[in-house]
């Protein structure tokens, strides 16, 4: 049989652009699995960093306990700070323990994540407090959009289709048979040798339901491409949004200050203390100022202790909605930069398909 229309060298580039697709489809799962990877390591990063926030939380709560019932042993507190104190411990106490829970379900997914579901939970190292994460929105959407696996999925489902509708308009071309073979007659003892030739004449078959369906996977295929930049584009959109709502919390939580310099800024009085106070403009160093201004007074016999118990809530709030901050920030940044895509143990949508000849 001699292949005629170019059909031989067609069905190949089907498959090739096929293998194009398939190949781009790897390359997006790939991204899908990197990317969890570093997500999960963030989030366990937040995970061991509260958990270490919520033990400190423990340990101060039972200090206050303890301070409050010496008070109200030796005649200077009432029982009401004390069970105050209490309640504080039993709350903190909570949260100490949701955090070791979430620490370990954390690690437990990333175990899933890198295929070893049997590891048990260490400690990670890295830092959340990173230099800070800049992202111009329209280069970073220019990239997403113009180099995403997901775009060259689809952009390879176009030239995949445009291959096949040219496949299913050759396919009517008829292909030439050729035959030739010896034969002998043992009548008259002779050898005769005979060659055909046929063509086949698709009058009535002209294959138009397939190049029909061909066409229509064709602009399907376009319309794909449209779609999947706008769902980029708006998926972009919520990532960016949440990138920059996370910049600007962690730039207005600031860092906490060491131990020392919040005792320094204590030994300070008047209008030196109130200079040094003005260059903390930030939230953290300001709770712990308060906090210690608030437990020194409160040990002086100056404040109740229920003003120290809302400075401690107050620095509690503010650590861990700053570790939130770093965690959304590093993990938003991991997003953007790995083409929004993620879910890395998740289907990675259908194959490649079709059976073209």
């Amino acid at each position: 049989e001699i292949v005629r229309g170019g059909k031989l060298l067609l069905s190949q580039a089907v498959a090739s652009y096929a293998r194009d697709q398939a190949e781009a489809q790897a390359a997006a799962q790939v991204w899908r699995l990197r990317n969890a990877v570093r997500l999960l390591y963030f989030e366990i990063l937040a995970a061991q960093e509260t958990k270490k926030l919520s033990d400190e939380l423990v340990a101060l709560a039972e200090q206050g306990v303890s301070i409050a019932q010496q008070r109200e042993k030796a005649g200077e507190g009432t029982l009401t700070e004390t069970l105050q104190a209490q309640i504080e411990l039993d709350q903190v106490q909570i949260l100490a323990a949701s955090s070791k829970n979430n620490l370990r379900a954390s690690w437990k997914r990333l175990a899933a994540v890198v295929g070893h579901p049997e590891m048990e939970p260490e400690t990670l190292r890295g830092n959340l407090d990173a230099a800070r994460e800049e992202r111009d929105e329209a280069q970073t959407l220019a990239r997403v959009s113009g180099q995403s696996p997901e775009v060259q999925v689809a952009e390879a489902g176009i030239r995949r289709a445009d291959a096949a509708v040219a496949r299913a308009r050759a396919e009517p071309i008829p292909n030439v048979t050729v035959e030739a073979g010896p034969q002998y007659d043992f009548a008259s003892n002779t050898t005769i040798a005979s060659i055909g030739v046929s063509l086949p004449l698709p009058i009535w078959n002209r294959n138009e339901g397939n190049i029909f369906a061909a066409e229509a996977e064709l602009r399907r295929s376009q319309r794909e491409v449209d779609r999947v930049k706008l769902s980029l584009a708006e998926r972009f959109a919520a990532a960016y949004a949440r990138f920059r709502n996370a910049q600007q919390q962690v730039d207005r939580y600031g860092r906490r200050l060491p131990d020392d310099e919040v005792k320094r800024i204590l030994s300070l009085v008047g209008e030196e203390r109130q200079k040094e106070l003005e260059k903390y403009a930030q939230i953290l160093p300001r709770a712990q100022i308060a906090l210690a201004l608030a437990t020194e007074g409160w040990r002086r016999g100056e404040f109740g202790y229920l003003q120290v118990l809302t400075a401690q809530r107050t620095l509690a709030q503010a650590s861990l909605g700053s570790v939130r901050a770093q965690a959304e920030l590093r993990q938003n940044a991991v997003a953007l930069d790995g083409y929004l895509l993620a879910d890395g143990l998740g289907d990675s949508g259908a194959g490649v398909s079709g059976s073209d000849q």
